[in-house]
């Protein structure tokens, strides 16, 4: 079988929403990082699960939710549009080195906002 291209229109909301993503520069989101750092600091001398469970629970708690207006489908890990979480509990080593340069990679150019 040969498969054939179709031109496909896409509809006004689906247009809006690639035109904000096309525009929208990528962002670092220190959010949650923030949430675990607090709570590994406060809770030392537990247990890694333990220290795990408490900074999930704090995070569900208090993270922001951001829904894009016309979004579907849902669900976002940092607290806006293109922006990408911190993982501090698996490995930040890397961070500082970068920090100052992560608005200047060329293929994936995150900026620090906060």
């Amino acid at each position: 079988m040969i498969a054939t291209e179709q031109a496909t229109k896409i509809t006004e909301r689906i247009a809006h929403l690639r035109e904000k993503v096309l525009s929208t520069k990528p962002t670092v989101c220190t959010e949650r990082a923030r949430f675990y750092t607090e709570v590994y600091r406060d809770n030392e001398e537990q247990p890694v699960i333990i220290k795990r469970a408490l900074a999930l629970q704090k995070t569900l708690e208090k993270m922001t939710i951001f829904i894009d207006e016309g979004e579907l489908i849902v669900g976002n890990q940092s607290s806006g549009h293109r922006a990408a979480p911190i993982f501090p509990e698996y490995a930040v080593d890397w961070l500082p080195e970068e920090m100052d340069e992560l608005d200047k990679r060329p293929g994936d150019a995150f900026f620090i906002t906060e």
